[in-house]
Parts: structure tokens; sequence; C-alpha cells
């Protein structure tokens, strides 16, 4: 970097030469000082000039630049193309601050608009995740972290959400699939749905429903897939109750069709043995009757894994095994 002062030096040697070129010279800010003192050295042409033949000095400043750099414009007085490139050179280095300063504009307003969605991301009631276009974790929200019971782990990438934030398949000790994820098969341009996640934490299981949508630019192109998911225990609670409801109230009915159509008692016992194993789930159901003749259990109605009538079981003495003691 050139000193200010042999600026000035090779300024007069040019004027006094007569060579019709400007000289443009810049300054960084740690000779900013000594760049001051000349720029007010200079300010009048008739002071502390060994020459009298410098006719303009421009001196230009540009916040906006690398390095906040000043220009530094003599020209001379006797070229009149010197004088229209100095008027040139103003106009350019004007149009550049409008520039730089409409630039500066945009970039706030930009900042400003991103305060403001991670503001509305951050206030949502549901979980929000969103993955750059490598894989990367790009960004999760305070709701989100609370239900992983995590929070972001920025290298974390999408072959390792499963394991990271232990993603299960409900009901299951499976981690979940990672190419099912509704957030990485947003990545391949998607948009799905999934409520057969579990998230595993240390002393609760959480179940929850996740929308996967991808984000594109202007020419296409994913650049972000955005998931949101939210707890769904409450909703699974209800589904499971009304399904139990449902059970019962399907047992009933086929138990109660049994008694009105059935012509005989086997008859009636082997509908609802059949009705236990639809509708109750159970591998196997069995009905003994008491006969006090002999004071055994006959087995009147099997259905399920078993179905035959004879064998060790057929007839059991009260007061022998377990259910021989349940009829004592």
């Amino acid at each position: 970097m050139m000193d200010p002062w042999e600026l000035e030096s090779q300024a007069n040697r040019r004027v006094m030469n007569c060579e019709p070129m400007p000289l443009i010279a810049k300054a960084s800010l740690k000779n900013l000082s000594m760049l001051a003192k000349t720029s007010m050295r200079l300010k009048d042409p008739t002071i502390n000039l060994p020459y009298k033949r410098v006719k303009k000095l421009g001196v230009q400043y540009f916040p906006a630049l690398p390095e906040k750099l000043y220009i530094l414009v003599l020209t001379s007085p006797f070229t009149t193309e010197l004088g229209e490139l100095g008027k040139s050179f103003n106009s350019m280095a004007a149009q550049l601050q409008v520039s730089f300063d409409r630039m500066k504009g945009l970039n706030e307003a930009l900042s400003e608009s991103e305060r403001s969605v991670t503001q509305f991301l951050e206030a949502m009631p549901v979980g929000v995740a969103v993955l750059d276009a490598k894989g990367q974790l790009y960004y999760c929200n305070h709701k989100g972290s609370e239900l992983l019971g995590k929070e972001l782990i920025p290298s974390a990438t999408s072959d390792l959400l499963p394991g990271i934030y232990q993603l299960y398949v409900a009901q299951s000790d499976r981690l979940y699939p990672v190419a099912d994820l509704p957030l990485v098969r947003a990545l391949q341009g998607e948009s799905t749905t999934a409520d057969d996640i579990e998230i595993h934490q240390p002393d609760k299981i959480i179940p929850i429903e996740g929308w996967g949508t991808p984000i594109y630019d202007a020419q296409g192109n994913v650049t972000y897939a955005i998931a949101a998911f939210i707890d769904i225990t409450e909703r699974k609670q209800a589904e499971a109750d009304f399904a139990e409801r449902t059970r019962l109230a399907e047992f009933s009915s086929d138990v109660g069709l049994a008694l009105t159509q059935s012509n005989t008692i086997q008859d009636i016992l082997y509908c609802c043995t059949e009705a236990m194993v639809k509708h109750l789930e159970g591998a196997f159901a069995r009905i003994w009757l008491f006969n006090e003749v002999d004071n055994v259990l006959e087995l009147t109605a099997s259905s399920g894994l078993y179905t035959h009538l004879n064998g060790s079981h057929s007839r059991i003495p009260v007061g022998y095994s377990k259910l021989g003691f349940i009829a004592q």
C-alpha cells in the first residue's frame, strides 16, 4: 500500500510534466488518519502546493466497499479529457453509492423478514424441522426439540435421524425406516403424511403424526425439506378406547344372536367361543360345563388354536388342576 505522502509527490510530478492521465489511488483504514491529513492539506489547491497547475482534487468515500476504501483523484487543468473523466468518475461513484445503499436496505429488509419467520416458527404449537438440500438438519423449533427430547444437532444427517432422535415404528422396537420419513421423502419432491411414528424418550413414548413438503427455488430445484409434527397421544388413546368399545359391542351382538338363533346348547356355546376369538383377539377360547352327577367339568365348545373336544382336558375333576380348583 503506497504512503499518502508519496501519492502527493507522484501527483505533483505528473502535473508538472503535464502527463494526460489522472492519478487514482486507494488507501486502507490503517492509513486513514494520514490520508485525512493529506485530504485536508490538498483541499485548497493554492495551499502547500509547490506547483499551481493542479486544478481539481476529488476525494470519494465508500462506506459499503470492503475495507471502507477512500479513493483520491487528482487531474490536470490542461486536459479537457481528464476533466470529463473526473466528472464521469464522480457520476459513477454516486451511482455506486446509491446501489450500495439500496442493497444495504434490501439486506436489512431480508434480515428482518428472516427474523419474523423465525419468531413465527418458534411460536407455533407444533414441531417444525428443516433439512437442507444435502440432507443436513438445518433448523428445529422449540416445540420440535421438546417433542424429540433433544436440541438441534447440526451434525445430524437424514440417514442418522431415527437413531439420534429415537424414532420407532409405532408399537414396535424397530427404528423407523429413513426412506419413509416424511421429512426425508420431501427431499425427493414428495409431500407425504405419516402417523405411525413413535419417539422413545427415556421416561415415555410419544406417538406423533408428521407432514413433509419440499421447498423449491426459482429453477424448480428442491432446496429445503420442511416437516411439521404433533403429539397424537390423546388421539391414539381415544382411538384405542373407541376400538375397544366397538369390539365389545360386536361381541355382545354375536353372543345375543347365538342365544336367539341357535337350537342346541352346544351350538350356542360354540358361537360364543367363536365370538371371543374374533372380537376379543383371543388365541383360543373354550367352555366347560359342570356335570353334577360325576362332579367333573366337561369340555363342550372350543375355537381358535384348539378345536377338538377330546383329550386330557375334555373331563376335568373338580378340585384338580387350575380349572378344577376354580370350579371348586
